[in-house]
């Protein structure tokens, strides 16, 4: 690290698009929940979490699945050393009665 450069601990959410059919969605884990990023203060300031590539939720069926997923990270941002770029993404869906 330079010393304009800094490192933060963020939290990663994940980033969902689409529905599950017939289902609802019971709970979502994200592993790591804590990433930590380095980079300059301008970017790291503004910093509250980050998100996951979009996952599309028509892929899941009832009962619990998981995936693993990169973390998408804004300009200027960087996983600090011995991060991963991929979390696991742990959902659980339950069916709907009609």
């Amino acid at each position: 690290l330079s010393a304009s450069e800094k490192t933060k601990q963020v939290g990663v959410r994940a980033k969902f698009f689409g529905t599950v059919r017939d289902s609802a969605l019971k709970s979502v884990e994200v592993l790591p929940a804590i990433v930590v990023v380095s980079g300059r203060s301008d970017a790291l300031d503004p910093l509250k979490f980050l998100e996951t590539e979009p996952i599309d939720l028509k892929d899941f069926a009832s009962g619990s699945s998981e995936r693993k997923v990169k973390v998408v990270l804004p300009k200027g941002v960087a996983l600090a050393e011995g991060e991963t770029a991929e979390v696991t993404v742990k959902i659980e869906v339950e069916k709907i009665s009609p």
